[in-house]
């Protein structure tokens, strides 16, 4: 996702675990993008609605006590123009439209 952003643009990786989050710095530190993660809480996002123009979401649903609830904030938080998307293990994540 990050390598798609046009020149300006920024990604954000947020995950519940520290280690994950270690994780994800290391594969993206080649990538050139500006790309941030930080810790966070998918119930509980850290970021005011309408911050991001696309909002992908991936095995995080399988993970969450109350999925509905995550869904409900992440579609809050990008522009209203954006893209939920959301892929389960093994699977592709639908494209819009």
């Amino acid at each position: 996702m990050a390598r798609r952003m046009p020149p300006g643009g920024e990604a954000v990786g947020l995950d519940a675990s520290e280690a994950m989050i270690a994780e994800a710095r290391r594969r993206h530190s080649c990538l050139g993008a500006s790309v941030t993660f930080r810790r966070g809480d998918v119930l509980s996002l850290p970021y005011p609605d309408q911050a991001f123009d696309v909002c992908r979401a991936e095995t995080v649903l399988v993970h969450v006590p109350d999925p509905g609830q995550a869904v409900a904030g992440s579609a809050g938080t990008p522009s209203p123009a954006s893209v939920l998307r959301e892929a389960a293990a093994g699977q592709a994540a639908p494209g819009p439209g």
